[in-house]
């Protein structure tokens, strides 16, 4: 997850994320946010994925909605 912050949003506002702090705070335009919605949007189903899974197995398949599907 690390990589893909840094390599997706960090790289565009600065040089290095482990470096020194930039001297002023680093703004993102419209386009470099319009750029990053596809990548964030596909890391917001993946982490809903992933709670999905982590819900379902702490709470068991008794706990699963009608008509869903155990694996």
């Amino acid at each position: 997850m690390w990589g893909k912050a840094r390599d997706l949003a960090y790289r565009t506002m600065v040089d290095d994320p482990c470096g020194p702090a930039p001297s002023e705070r680093p703004q993102l335009s419209e386009a470099e946010v319009q750029a990053l919605v596809p990548s964030v949007r596909e890391h917001v189903l993946a982490g809903g994925l992933r709670l999905a899974r982590l819900i379902d197995d702490a709470l068991g398949p008794e706990a699963m909605a009608p008509g869903q599907k155990t694996n």
